[in-house]
């Protein structure tokens, strides 16, 4: 890592064409290409760039450049204050305890905390002002759409989920019963006492969202395996094409049900196909959430099945 503290004056070409006037000034490169530049206040650079970069000094000239969004940065050092390089060792990791999601959890869990009768309809919402945590709406949960109210497909932008997409590995929670001596003693007694409504909601969470499909386009991808990397259950793979039984014991977690067809979706730019096997797939959206392009989505659907209306006599539909 190279520290380089100087008064200077940047300008950047890029998605925006920017300059700044001279001002002393702290630059960081980083080993990966990365660069900050951060003013005497504040926390927020006044320069960055994602690397990886390519970094070239010509003179009292600093150009650094990004091919891969065609980004310059050039810095014109007027004096140098301090300049030096040193060799980090750093093998951490981050441990939190709490973040602000777990409290976000817990607030649609039990909304009632904020106000009675709330109801959670969104996480993360987009608005013009930037998003909102928990959209909400106070409405009567017992109220329901007419029988006739038609309902259509609903497109589930990343970050917008409208379901609980936390990955549970409890296994089934047993229904509480009596004790023995008083159902021994009571033949009337209801056995099953049932859930309370906390080990209720657990249970509930435990469902997989079978309304919500992953949906993969191609033309979006960039085959960076983010979406390979955060699969709980390894239902992804990318893979050279071939035939089904073969390909079958070539995916990350091979697939064994041969009754639960393959999603196969070829036309990726290295001629590679994505599979993902339906069969485990826990419908998390954990792949959406972490695909940078947007080529991973989750669709809500609604079956609509047809239902008789009025009463038809046979010989009538003859």
């Amino acid at each position: 890592m190279r520290i380089l503290v100087a008064r200077c004056e940047i300008a950047y070409h890029g998605r925006a064409v920017t300059r700044l006037g001279a001002g002393d000034r702290l630059i960081v490169f980083k080993d990966d290409g990365s660069l900050c530049v951060h003013a005497d206040r504040g926390f927020k650079p006044l320069n960055y760039m994602a690397g990886p970069t390519s970094v070239s000094e010509d003179g009292d000239v600093i150009r650094v450049y990004r091919p891969a969004s065609d980004e310059t940065l050039v810095i014109v050092v007027q004096q140098v204050l301090e300049d030096s390089s040193f060799n980090l060792d750093d093998d951490a990791s981050l441990e939190r305890d709490g973040a602000e999601r777990q409290m976000h959890v817990l607030l649609e869990r039990a909304p009632e905390a904020i106000e009675a009768g709330l109801i959670v309809l969104e996480r993360e919402r987009a608005t013009d002002t930037g998003p909102i945590d928990l959209f909400c709406r106070g409405e009567d949960v017992k109220d329901r759409p007419s029988p006739e109210t038609v309902l259509i497909s609903q497109k589930m932008g990343i970050h917008e989920w409208s379901y609980d997409n936390d990955v549970s590995l409890d296994l089934r929670f047993k229904v509480p019963h009596a004790e023995d001596e008083q159902a021994l003693r009571d033949i009337t007694l209801e056995v099953e006492l049932g859930y309370d409504r906390e080990m209720a909601f657990k249970e509930a969470e435990r469902c997989l969202n079978c309304d919500v499909q992953t949906v993969f386009s191609a033309s979006l991808c960039i085959e960076c395996d983010a979406c390979v990397d955060i699969c709980p259950v390894d239902c992804i793979t990318f893979t050279p094409d071939g035939e089904e039984a073969e390909l079958r014991t070539r995916l990350k977690a091979p697939a064994q049900n041969l009754t639960q067809e393959l999603y196969v979706q070829d036309g990726l730019k290295t001629g590679r196909v994505m599979v993902k096997d339906e069969d485990v797939c826990l419908h998390c959206g954990m792949c959406a959430e972490r695909c940078p392009t947007g080529a991973w989505d989750m669709q809500k659907f609604l079956l609509e099945a047809a239902n008789a209306t009025t009463k038809v006599h046979a010989c009538a539909a003859e």
